[in-house]
């Protein structure tokens, strides 16, 4: 470009131009010079080349030196275009772009490639690096030098820009794939799966997403229809669904579950959306479910109250057994708000668990006792403990209670238990001596009774030994129930004996009896001290109900149970004994304790009788059932296994009284019963020889035994540090096998005296006896000799 030439430019001078007027709308501009001056203008190029936004430079290529720069490219590279006229291409190019370009750029400096185009680095004056796009064209100047001019535009913020973006989508790649929930692109029209990640893929139990997105079809087909169905509604409705949880199956058919999030995209025909694996927290919550679901069920069925209070005792909430807890006397719903505390008898039980329960945090078992409407004290058995919330503050009180008055009433019974044990001891043994005494008088008065032949005597012998049988009685009763005791039972009628003894109790009072029995009675086996017992002490209850007097019914028939009417009782015949009263009844409560050890309503009761009753009856096989309403009277009903084809034994007609020979070996600790049984044996014909203890016996047989021929012995079963008959009995069958060997007792409830055969013993005769007793027991078993 030569200053020398001509200018040329736009000329405003009206003098020199003809004006012309172009009219657009309703405005006019002064038109002075024509298009084709304006294009063949060299001032109009330098402006556009100055004023340019585009960076524009011009080369020589073969020094590669500026030549000229616009503004533009100067602001570009921070250079003045005087200090790019000392630089090059080189100086101002970044040196890795520059070793590549020269290269490329080769064919364009020799003129061979007009056009060029490359992105580089230029650094700037003040260091800085700036992303350009050259544009360049090569020409031939006057004097043929080959020169190059380009257009330069900085890029450095679309690289940055495009970096960032490149940057994005490996970031939404690397998330997308990574993910450790499902992603997924599907076609609205069909469903179809378009684009997966792996963990979507895994979930469908598929290796890979390749072959996840090439097998599977359609999400249709792997999802529950009905569920299906509310999601597409659902994402028809609202264009979107949010947390949407799904059953589908996997590749080989098993179920799993999905909380699907998605949106659905019309423009692009598609659906874009979240899929998460669901399946252990649905089971975790299924097992949360059956877990509340058992809680519920045992909170509301459960006999134990199980209750959640504040710390102040206020009730938030209380199971319903809390009705049958409080007999009734509360709901639920009423304990709702209140207070747990004002229900406790004993304020200073209430200080007690709170002390506890702060010092501790928890309780177990602590015993207090509750308060019902109606004023009866519960004794009750807590634990609970102290519950905090998430933040760690304490929240509520949760615990439970369990009504332990049945566990109070054995704790006592069996304390009682353990005291009639010591009794027992001191019974037993008191028993035993005045069984002896009373053998002593029995027999002698019994033997006055056969060598008086006066009736006046006789009368008044006879009733002593009635008494001194009714003696016997108690005194066995005080050793069955102080010891329990194995029946010595026999098969017999019960008929005349129930009425013997109920006459006999009732004899002086009131109280008269009636009675109501079957012809036909079947016969028992039972032990008729402790049978005459039972009905001796039903008897007297049914006495003291009626203080007024009045009639008392007995009544005796034959039932035969199954399993339905009665479960305690196996199925079979029995003989059912009935005693009612017409007293004042007893209410439920009492109805249901009056078997327990030492319970009593009456006020000189020492509720000993019925509970003796009971054990006795059950020691038989039986049972004892009982029914009473208050100003109904009570009934007792006393069940006994029967023997129905047993025949009641014909009366033996009266014989000769018996009379032995030989001698009798009797071993007793007692002088009294030595004395009384040797009397009784030489009244029947016998001689005597006697013994204190076991081991005198022994001696006296290992001594004498073969010289004395003895016809039979009778032995004390039990002497104290001595040894009795049956500690002796193995012994005296090595030597004396065929003899027979009694056994005598005031311990009738031995299982000695029930089965003496099993023992060694050849039969058993209870403390005390009578003569006739004795001589019948002789007769059956000794030989006489002539």
């Amino acid at each position: 470009m030569s200053s020398k030439r001509p200018r040329r430019g736009i000329r405003s001078s009206e003098k020199s131009q003809k004006k012309t007027n172009h009219t657009k709308g309703e405005e006019t501009f002064p038109c002075t010079v024509s298009i084709n001056e304006i294009f063949n203008s060299e001032e109009i190029f330098r402006v556009i080349f100055d004023f340019s936004p585009v960076g524009i430079a011009l080369v020589h290529t073969e020094t590669q030196r500026f030549m000229k720069a616009n503004r533009s490219f100067c602001a570009i590279v921070g250079y003045t275009e005087e200090e790019l006229a000392a630089k090059t291409v080189a100086d101002i190019s970044h040196p890795d772009d520059w070793q590549h370009e020269r290269s490329r750029v080769k064919p364009h400096l020799k003129g061979e490639q007009r056009e060029y185009e490359i992105r580089k680095r230029f650094i700037t004056k003040g260091g800085e690096i700036r992303h350009v796009q050259v544009s360049s064209n090569t020409m031939r100047a006057h004097g043929g030098a080959l020169l190059a001019i380009g257009n330069v535009v900085d890029i450095t913020d679309q690289i940055k820009t495009e970096k960032a973006l490149r940057a994005s989508e490996e970031t939404y790649r690397n998330l997308f794939h990574n993910a450790q929930v499902g992603l997924f692109r599907t076609r609205i029209s069909d469903g179809k799966v378009l684009e997966s990640n792996e963990q979507l893929a895994i979930m469908f139990g598929y290796e890979s997403r390749e072959a996840f997105i090439a097998e599977y079809a359609t999400f249709g087909n792997y999802v529950d229809p009905g569920t299906r169905e509310k999601m597409v509604d659902e994402l028809n409705t609202r264009g979107s669904v949010q947390n949407f949880e799904a059953r589908f199956y996997r590749r080989d058919g098993s179920i799993f579950w999905i909380s699907c999030s998605a949106r659905i995209y019309r423009d692009q025909g598609w659906i874009e959306g979240v899929a998460e694996d669901i399946t252990e927290r649905k089971a975790a919550q299924e097992k949360l479910r059956e877990s509340e679901e058992k809680y519920r069920t045992i909170f509301e069925n459960a006999q134990d109250v199980f209750y959640e209070t504040t710390l102040d005792g206020i009730i938030l909430e209380i199971s319903p057994s809390i009705e049958a807890f409080s007999r009734g006397q509360y709901t639920r719903a009423e304990l709702l708000g209140k207070s747990l505390y004002e229900f406790y008898a004993d304020p200073r039980e209430r200080e007690n668990l709170i002390a506890v329960l702060k010092e501790r945090g928890a309780v177990t078992d602590f015993e207090i006792s509750l308060r019902n409407k109606d004023g009866i004290v519960v004794p009750c058995s807590i634990s609970s403990r102290l519950w905090q919330d998430s933040s760690g503050q304490l929240a509520i009180v949760i615990g439970s209670m369990r009504d332990i008055s049945d566990r109070k009433r054995a704790e006592e019974a069996l304390q009682n238990m353990q005291k009639l044990e010591s009794l027992g001891v001191l019974a037993g043994g008191i028993a035993h001596d005045f069984n002896n005494l009373l053998g002593g008088i029995f027999g002698y008065i019994d033997m006055a009774f056969d060598e008086s032949g006066e009736n006046k005597v006789k009368t008044y012998l006879k009733k002593a030994l009635g008494t001194i049988d009714r003696a016997k009685g108690l005194t066995q009763q005080l050793l069955t129930f102080a010891k329990g005791g194995v029946p010595v039972k026999k098969l017999q009628e019960l008929t005349p004996f129930i009425q013997e003894t109920a006459q006999f109790a009732l004899s002086g009072s009131n109280c008269s009896c009636t009675f109501a029995l079957a012809e036909d009675l079947w016969m028992c086996k039972f032990d008729r001290n402790q049978i005459g017992q039972v009905i001796d002490n039903i008897l007297i209850n049914a006495k003291q109900a009626m203080p007024e007097g009045g009639a008392i019914e007995v009544g005796m028939e034959n039932v035969v149970l199954d399993n339905k009417w009665m479960v305690s009782l196996p199925a079979g015949p029995y003989v059912k004994i009935s005693v009612k009263d017409r007293g004042a009844g007893m209410s439920p409560e009492n109805l249901s304790k009056i078997f327990d050890p030492f319970y009593s309503t009456k006020p000189k009761g020492h509720g000993l009788g019925l509970t003796t009753c009971y054990s006795i009856i059950k020691r038989h096989g039986g049972y004892v059932d009982v029914e009473s309403e208050p100003g109904e009277g009570s009934s007792f009903h006393i069940f006994l296994p029967a023997s129905p084809d047993a025949i009641p034994e014909i009366p033996a007609k009266a014989t000769a009284p018996h009379q032995g020979s030989g001698m009798v070996l009797v071993m007793d600790d007692e002088p009294v019963m030595r004395e009384t049984i040797q009397s009784m044996l030489k009244m029947l014909g016998y001689s005597v020889v006697c013994t204190e203890n076991g081991a005198e016996t022994l001696n006296l047989l290992e001594s004498d035994g073969a010289a004395m021929d003895i016809t039979a012995m009778i032995f004390d079963l039990t002497i104290p540090g001595a040894g009795g008959g049956k500690d002796i009995i193995a012994g005296i069958r090595t030597t004396h096998r065929d003899i027979p060997v009694f056994v005598a007792s005031g311990y009738a409830d031995d299982p000695v005296m029930a089965a003496p055969e099993k023992y060694g013993f050849t039969a058993s005769i209870c403390k005390p006896f009578r003569k006739t007793q004795l001589a019948e027991m002789l007769r059956r078993y000794v030989k006489v000799r002539y």
